[in-house]
């Protein structure tokens, strides 16, 4: 485990699971253990971390919680992007005959008579803690350094985002993602960039990655494009907000791609004056 630290991650994450879907999804375990499958990130996270130092490594993870003082400006990313992206999405939509959204509505959130604004500041705090909070400390907070050690910042993003896709698809959730496999993937993958991008430019807050985790969850109950928060399928609002986060990853990987060679131009001068 010591060798492969990050393989023994990801076989530990998905394996806890998918067999604690698999299990629930074949009804040998109550539903309500069956949601315990969320966790296995985190609990990889931290099985891996003792095995690489004990207590000292789990310590040095779970820090990157406390990371709080970075510029207002990161905050204020998190926390305004993911809404203003989908109603950019949404524009498209209907400049291009698409009809105008129930904001602050939800297929999947469904309390009549609750303020929707009380129910915005509930969803939020509890999104923050489960899931983004306990998958962002496997995802972000130990996988991607690792990653971007061995690939560098846009491959690790590519990897993550690939697998943090894949994730997803375990028995409890297929049913809910097997028509948006594809833009759901990409979804991950272009998102995956621009974690790193933060993680990148805040000294490794894990906060700031599960505030944009639930930041973007929360979104869609504000401005709902998803097919499960619709309930009218794939639509032109859902593919246009996939191109935007796919044209703000591309910016965001120019900038990798430029530090990488400003790098290696620095490395290469170096050797030559020795």
């Amino acid at each position: 485990m010591k060798k492969q630290p990050v393989l023994w991650y990801f076989v530990l994450a998905f394996v806890f699971t998918y067999c604690i879907s698999f299990l629930a999804a074949s009804k040998f375990i109550p539903a309500w253990l069956g949601s315990l499958f969320i966790f296995g990130p985190i609990i990889a996270a931290l099985i891996v971390s003792a095995a690489l130092g004990g207590w000292t490594v789990i310590k040095q993870l779970l820090k990157k919680i406390l990371a709080w003082r970075v510029g207002i400006q990161w905050y204020l990313f998190v926390f305004l992007f993911p809404v203003i992206a989908r109603l950019f999405a949404v524009g498209i939509d209907i400049l291009l005959g698409g009809q105008v959204p129930q904001f602050l509505s939800s297929k999947s959130v469904n309390y009549p008579g609750v303020s929707p604004l009380l129910l915005l500041i509930i969803l939020f705090a509890i999104n923050f803690v489960i899931p983004s909070l306990v998958e962002e400390i496997g995802w972000r907070g130990f996988a991607l350094p690792r990653l971007q050690e061995h690939f560098g910042a846009l491959w690790a993003s590519l990897i993550l985002g690939l697998l943090w896709g894949l994730w997803h698809f375990h028995p409890l959730n297929f049913p809910s993602y097997q028509s948006v496999i594809f833009w759901f993937v990409l979804s991950t993958i272009c998102a995956s960039v621009i974690y790193t991008w933060l993680y990148n430019h805040t000294r490794g807050s894990v906060l700031i990655a599960a505030l944009f985790h639930a930041s973007n969850n929360v979104s869609e109950f504000v401005v709902p494009v998803a097919p499960f928060n619709t309930g009218v399928g794939v639509t032109t609002a859902y593919i246009s907000l996939r191109i935007i986060y796919l044209l703000v990853a591309v910016m965001i990987a120019v900038i990798f791609l430029r530090a990488n060679y400003k790098k290696a131009e620095g490395n290469s001068l170096e050797t030559s004056v020795k």
